[in-house]
């Protein structure tokens, strides 16, 4: 197993200063004098009672492997690193590919002189479809004209129903950085805060959720009978209404239903407003919208290994941004980090064998 970090890090610094052979020592240690000061106590004093030696010796237990808990806290690398001491691995690198980050092109891909409707969507479904496969968005504001509050209220509304992703990553350019890190925000609640701060948004919002409903209840126009023969129309009513020319391409794709047809009746919505006056949204407008809600916790990269871990787990955000002089470089998962120690001290390496000296 390796000795001693050799780094040239400040011990100061470190939970455990020393290798991995003293804490597996001191462990064992440990866990002998307090068995022996247990047994002691029971034999002059008859305690703990029987009830409690279980619990009791599980105390003693997971106080005895404190040392190991330590320096695997201690151990543990930054994002892209991992830690491997005494049987133990956690890697960083994983948990950053579970919690992967898509980007999220300026405007949803779609030049600014070009409406929605004209586009007929399809850059931005394409953009969506790629980020629903990830956790994390992240969205360059860059100097607060690369992003309509139109084309994110479609980011957002889309995260809303497919569940992913499930955090915004904001960036923007600022004293001249670029992709400097502003914060990250539930795409749900986002949404509604762009909703209560702009009727027409609002609007656009709710008129699309009732079209995608009407139309979720009608059969596809291609076929033309059900398995049992029975027609696919019933009564001659073929459609919610007598908008078919505009709307059935959105709703079925063949005799499929379109998998974005709700953000897509959305996108035709939001194109009458995208003929007016846009409004772009800067660092300012953002804080706005969802300076409650906006994280901002950070751990830079060039921080210690034991840092940047007891930053992370001691977060009461779902996700911590990590920074390198203040450009982002990613969100690591509190709750997933937590779990990958934890799995890691309880079940070792997936091959069972023994750290190598």
């Amino acid at each position: 197993m390796r000795g001693a970090d050799s780094s040239g890090e400040d011990e100061s610094r470190r939970m455990w200063p020393w290798g991995p052979r003293a804490a597996a020592v001191t462990t064992a240690l440990l866990l002998v004098i307090s068995l022996l000061g247990l047994a002691f106590l029971r034999t002059l004093a008859g305690w703990p009672d029987t009830p409690w030696e279980g619990w009791v010796l599980l105390g003693v237990v997971l106080i005895s492997l404190l040392p190991i808990l330590l320096l695997v806290l201690d151990r543990m690398a930054a994002q892209g690193g991992s830690l491997e001491a005494l049987g133990v691995k956690v890697s960083f690198r994983a948990v950053a590919q579970a919690r992967s980050a898509a980007e999220v092109p300026a405007n949803m891909g779609v030049p600014a002189g070009l409406a929605l409707a004209d586009s007929g969507g399809g850059r931005i479904l394409e953009a969506m479809r790629s980020f629903a496969d990830h956790d994390v968005a992240v969205v360059d504001l860059e100097d607060g004209t690369a992003w309509w509050e139109t084309r994110l209220v479609v980011v957002c509304a889309g995260a809303r129903r497919l569940g992913r992703p499930r955090a915004i990553a904001f960036l923007a350019t600022r004293a001249g950085m670029q992709r400097t890190y502003v914060g990250w925000a539930d795409p749900g609640k986002l949404l509604e805060r762009l909703c209560q701060s702009n009727s027409a948004i609002r609007h656009a919002v709710d008129a699309a959720e009732v079209e995608a409903r009407r139309w979720l209840l009608s059969y596809a126009p291609s076929l033309s009978q059900l398995p049992n023969n029975r027609p696919v129309v019933p009564a001659g009513i073929p459609f919610p209404d007598a908008r078919t020319s505009g709307e059935l391409w959105i709703a079925f794709q063949g005799d499929r239903r379109s998998s974005v047809a709700p953000e897509t009746f959305l996108m035709q919505e939001l194109s009458f407003l995208e003929q007016g006056d846009v409004r772009g949204v800067t660092v300012v407008r953002l804080h706005d919208l969802v300076d409650a809600d906006l994280h901002t916790s950070t751990v830079d990269a060039s921080a210690s290994d034991s840092v940047r871990l007891a930053a992370v787990l001691r977060s009461e955000d779902e996700y911590v941004a990590v920074t390198r002089n203040g450009t982002f470089v990613g969100l690591l998962a509190r709750t997933v980090v937590a779990n990958q120690v934890l799995a890691n001290l309880v079940t070792g390496p997936p091959d069972g064998r023994p750290g190598e000296d």
